[in-house]
C-alpha cells in the first residue's frame, strides 16, 4: 500500500494574500461592486482581481511546475488554465478589499481559496503537481448566493465546454444530494447550532496536472444533512445508496466504514467531512469518503485506517514507513508514538482520513493526511523532516531535495 506524500504549500501563500476578516463588509462591498457596475466597469474589477490571483498563485504554480519537470510546453499549458479559468474564479483578491472581509474560505486554514502541492508516487523520482480551489462568487454570502455555489456552477460548465474527456454524471448526482443550493435554504434558516462547522464552504474543484488536468470535485454535505436533520452519516449514506443500485460494492464498501463509525464510543466517533468524485471518463470510477477523527495516537491511526480490523491487515512495510513518517515529520520520538498528540481545539485539528471506494471492490483503501499544521514543530521542521524521509526513498525536485524547493518558494 503506498502512503500519500502530499505537502501543502499554504503556508506560503500567506506572503501573498491577507488574512480576511470581517464577512458582512465583504458582502455589501461586493452587492455595492455589482449595483454601481455599468457596462465594462464590473468585467474591469473582476479581471484585475483575476491578475492580481494570477500574479501571486499562477507564478507560484509555474515554479512548482518547473520544479516538478514539467516541460515548457507543459507548464505554458497548465498556467494558461489557471490564468483563463481559474484565476477569474477566485473572487475578490485581498488587495481589492482592502479592511473589509471576502468569504472564508474553508479550503485553507487563513481562508485562502487555493491549496497547491506536489504529490510523489511510489514509481516516479519526480512529483506532479495539483491544486484546489474554491470558487468565490461576488456576491458568495449575500442574499442571492448565500452559501457560493455560484461560482462553481458557472465554472464546471465552461470547463465542460473546452474538455471532451469530462464525465459529470456522479457530479450532479452528489450535487443533488449532498449540497443545498442558495434557492432552496439559507444558513440562517437552517440554524448555524445544527452544524458543527463555522464555515459556509460547500463545493472545492481539484486539477491533477498531467498531460491534461484531471478535474476532480469535493462536496462538504454538512449543509445539506442539517437542513434535512439528520446526520452527515446519514445523509452520505442514502447518496451512496442510491449509486449502489447499479454497483453494488460501493454500497458495500461504505457499510463497513458507517460500522466502524458506528461502533467508535459517544464523543470519539470520526466524523464525515467531505465526500469526492473524479469528473474524468474512466471505467471505474472512485468515491473519496474523508473522516475526521480526534483520536491522535498512531495507534488510533492504524486502528482507524483498517477500520477497527474490518479491513485485510496492513503491509508491515506501510506501518514501518508510516512510523517513520509521522516521527520525522511531527517531531516525536519513537518510544512516543503511543500517545496522544497534544490537545488542539482548531477546527481543522485532528487526523484526516479518506476511503476510496470502487464499483471494483467491495473493500475501501485507506489514507491518512499527517497533521503537519497543528502538531508539527515550526515550517523548517516539518519541512525538513519530510524532506528526509522522500530522499531516503529517492525523490527529488529538478533542482535539488524538497527542502531545497520549498526554501526557493519564499
Amino acid at each position: 500500500m503506498a502512503l500519500p506524500l502530499y505537502k501543502s504549500v499554504r503556508r506560503l501563500l500567506s506572503e501573498y494574500v491577507a488574512r480576511l476578516l470581517d464577512q458582512q463588509a465583504y458582502q455589501a462591498e461586493a452587492k455595492n461592486l455589482i449595483d454601481s457596475s455599468k457596462g465594462s466597469s464590473s468585467i474591469g474589477y473582476e479581471d484585475t482581481s483575476s491578475s492580481l490571483w494570477d500574479d501571486d498563485i499562477g507564478a507560484m504554480l509555474s515554479s512548482m511546475l518547473r520544479m516538478a519537470g514539467y516541460t515548457p510546453h507543459m507548464n505554458t499549458r497548465h498556467r494558461e488554465l489557471f490564468a483563463s479559468y481559474i484565476a477569474p474564479s477566485l473572487g475578490t483578491h485581498p488587495k481589492l478589499l482592502g479592511s473589509s472581509e471576502g468569504w472564508r474560505s474553508f479550503m485553507t486554514d487563513d481562508f485562502t481559496p487555493v491549496e497547491l502541492s506536489w504529490r510523489w508516487s511510489p514509481s516516479s523520482e519526480l512529483p506532479s503537481v495539483r491544486y484546489s480551489i474554491e470558487p468565490i462568487g461576488l456576491c458568495a454570502g449575500s442574499i442571492r448566493d448565500p452559501l457560493n455555489t455560484e461560482a462553481s456552477i458557472d465554472l464546471i460548465a465552461k470547463l465542460e465546454k473546452c474538455s471532451a474527456n469530462l464525465s459529470l454524471d456522479w457530479h450532479r448526482h452528489f450535487s443533488k444530494t449532498l449540497l443545498v443550493s442558495g434557492q432552496e435554504s439559507k444558513p440562517w434558516e437552517i440554524g448555524t447550532s445544527k452544524v458543527p462547522h463555522s464555515h459556509l464552504s460547500q463545493i472545492f474543484l481539484a486539477f491533477d496536472l498531467d498531460e491534461s488536468s484531471q478535474l476532480k470535485t469535493y462536496y462538504l454535505p454538512m449543509w445539506r444533512a442539517a437542513s434535512l436533520q439528520k446526520s452527515t452519516l446519514m445523509v452520505v449514506g442514502e447518496s451512496i445508496k442510491s449509486l449502489a443500485i447499479s454497483s453494488p460494492n460501493l454500497g458495500i464498501a461504505f457499510d463497513l466504514i458507517a460500522q466502524y463509525i458506528d461502533s467508535c464510543a459517544v464523543g470519539k466517533k470520526p466524523r464525515i467531512e467531505i465526500v469526492s468524485t473524479n469528473c474524468t471518463n474512466s471505467s471505474d470510477p472512485s468515491i473519496k469518503i474523508y473522516l475526521r477523527s480526534h483520536e491522535t495516537s498512531l495507534n488510533s491511526v492504524i486502528d482507524t485506517m483498517n477500520l477497527g480490523e474490518r479491513l485485510v491487515n496492513l503491509e508491515p512495510s506501510f506501518l514501518s514507513s508510516l512510523q517513520e513518517i509521522w516521527c520525522l515529520v511531527l517531531g516525536i520520538s519513537p518510544s512516543d508514538v503511543s500517545s496522544p498528540l497534544p490537545e488542539r481545539t482548531h477546527e481543522t485539528s485532528g487526523i484526516l482520513y479518506y476511503f476510496e471506494i470502487k464499483s471494483s471492490s467491495p473493500f475501501p483503501t485507506p489514507k491518512v493526511y499527517i497533521p503537519a499544521k497543528h502538531y508539527g514543530k515550526s515550517d523548517h521542521e516539518v519541512a525538513k523532516g519530510l524532506s528526509t524521509f522522500l530522499e531516503r526513498r529517492g525523490k527529488r525536485l529538478t533542482n535539488g531535495s524538497y527542502f531545497d524547493g520549498v526554501a526557493s518558494l519564499w
